[in-house]
């Protein structure tokens, strides 16, 4: 599957909202400024599309790392962490 991905960012107030545009769907990430530890919230549809696009490897993981919906399983998200971890951090 290959899935192209087109990272928009607005910023207002106190947060800013994140959009991964894929041609299949939209994922619409919601990033609070005010949020203590944002590093620790479990950003499922990310870990999937860093998943999908070669950025995480997660071959090891059920099906993938990818749950029907499109979200990443508990292995895929754990896989991912750090790459999540470190593309969220770019807007912080």
């Amino acid at each position: 599957m290959n899935i192209q991905l087109a990272i928009v960012r607005a910023c207002l107030g106190d947060g800013c909202r994140v959009r991964l545009l894929e041609t299949e769907a939209q994922i619409d990430v919601r990033i609070d400024r005010r949020a203590s530890d944002r590093t620790r919230l479990r950003f499922g549809y990310l870990a999937a599309n860093l998943i999908l696009q070669g950025v995480v490897e997660a071959s090891a993981c059920p099906d993938g790392g990818i749950v029907p919906d499109g979200g990443a399983n508990a292995c895929g998200q754990e896989a991912a962490r750090d790459a999540v971890a470190q593309w969220q951090n770019q807007f912080d």
